[in-house]
């Protein structure tokens, strides 16, 4: 567990998830929120999903990225 950790901080890792979780985030919360955002009535208990929209693919890119390096060791 502490060699995955000592590889999730490296900042190549770091980046390279939070490229992703924008982007990915982004067009998810467009696509999920768009209508409700533009009309103003998001509903302020609905905040905590769209953070999960940006939190999931971050986790996901950083597993990927940590999972790749450790097989090509």
């Amino acid at each position: 567990m502490n060699e995955w950790l000592k590889l999730a901080k490296q900042a190549v890792v770091v980046r390279r998830g939070l490229k992703v979780g924008f982007t990915v985030g982004s067009i998810l919360t467009v696509v999920n929120y768009g209508e409700v955002l533009i009309s103003g009535s998001f509903d302020p208990g609905d905040w905590w999903r769209v953070v999960l929209l940006f939190v999931v693919p971050y986790c996901a890119s950083t597993y990927a990225g940590i999972d790749a390096m450790r097989v090509r060791t």
